[in-house]
């Protein structure tokens, strides 16, 4: 009896990898998620009247006003829609190394895979994503944006190290963007389970036996943060185990998401015109972008770092934190007992004694 084959069972496309790939980037649209950013961004910044505008058109269709939090829904949408095309361009640079046709890539791989090729990239394992055929991040983006190709301006081809090097600085910043919010567009993509809206957290004196006292003091403050649940590592409490879940608010600023979504959608020009090209494509390569005047120390003004997390507490920590404090409430009403005994026993200024 012959053996079963155990291997994986392999994939069968219409016509040739080659034939794919060029179906596929022919008819990708490089603007698909920008065109969205850029009408939202629209919005933000003509404000009030055309929020006026798109309510009149929802009253007339039968629809009802805008709601209050519509700016705040838009804002958000730019940092998702963000979120979305990081996942895709981090896609789109490791699928030249993959053995699978680029659509066909684009499609089966997994959102772990695409966390692996982006920490792979920050540290500089360049060989673990490419399988060994390249080296060097510098060497990676020749292959992966521009497919070897340089510009032709000799001015231009004199700074293309700078080039290349700025493009190593701006990929390394949208991948730690990405990881960063990676957890908040996870539920953002499976049934909107993030909370979005302004965010405060605030401290100040507290009494054991009252409320907050004293003025508060802002610590962090967001008009714009998502909240989403975040299952911890797993505990063991009095010999059985749980599994806390976190609730976990991150601050964040949409003017950043729109600006790596600009400078992802100028690249992701360039790897759609120079692959095409490489695939015999018939177009000529009229221009490809590059990014010499990138400003790193705008880019890092836009940097929120506001975070907030809340964990449940262990029963048996929460058990030891209540017997400690009210050890410490009786010991103050102990110490506040005392105080007013004694005062009442000192003598009055006839010479008796108050009790």
């Amino acid at each position: 009896m012959a053996k079963k084959d155990k291997g994986p069972i392999p994939y069968v496309i219409l016509d040739t990898d080659h034939a794919q790939n060029l179906r596929f980037y022919e008819r990708y649209d490089e603007y698909f998620l920008f065109n969205k950013v850029a009408t939202f961004l629209y919005i933000l910044e003509e404000g009030e009247p055309v929020i006026k505008q798109i309510e009149e058109y929802l009253i007339a269709n039968g629809g009802a006003s805008a709601p209050k939090r519509y700016l705040e829904s838009i804002r958000a949408e730019i940092f998702f829609a963000t979120l979305h095309q990081c996942e895709v361009f981090f896609a789109l640079l490791a699928a030249p190394f993959q053995p699978l046709p680029h659509w066909l890539y684009l499609t089966v791989y997994e959102t772990k895979e695409i966390k692996q090729v982006i920490d792979q990239f920050i540290a500089g394992k360049i060989n673990d994503i490419t399988e060994g055929r390249i080296t060097t991040i510098e060497d990676f983006i020749k292959v992966a944006i521009y497919n070897e190709v340089i510009a032709t301006d000799p001015q231009l081809a004199n700074r293309w190290d700078e080039n290349i090097d700025n493009i190593v600085w701006l990929i390394k910043r949208v991948g730690k963007f990405f990881l960063k919010y990676d957890r908040a567009y996870n539920s953002y993509k499976h049934g909107l389970r993030v909370m979005t809206g302004p965010h405060q957290l605030a401290i100040g004196i507290h009494s054991f036996n009252a409320p907050t006292i004293g003025p508060m003091h802002v610590i962090q403050a967001s008009e714009d943060s998502v909240t989403y649940l975040q299952k911890e590592p797993v505990r063991e409490v009095g010999g059985k185990k749980e599994i806390p879940i976190g609730e976990i608010t991150k601050s964040f600023n949409p003017f950043e998401a729109s600006f790596y979504m600009a400078k992802m959608s100028q690249m992701l020009e360039t790897i759609k015109a120079t692959r095409l090209a490489q695939l015999g494509y018939g177009r000529s390569l009229e221009s490809i972008n590059i990014f010499l005047s990138l400003n790193r120390d705008e880019v890092q003004q836009l940097e929120r770092h506001d975070e907030y997390k809340q964990v449940p507490t262990r029963a048996d920590e929460a058990w030891a934190y209540s017997k400690l404090f009210d050890q410490i409430r009786a010991n103050v009403k102990q110490q506040t007992d005392d105080i007013n005994l004694g005062d009442h026993s000192k003598p009055s200024d006839d010479g008796r004694t108050d009790n």
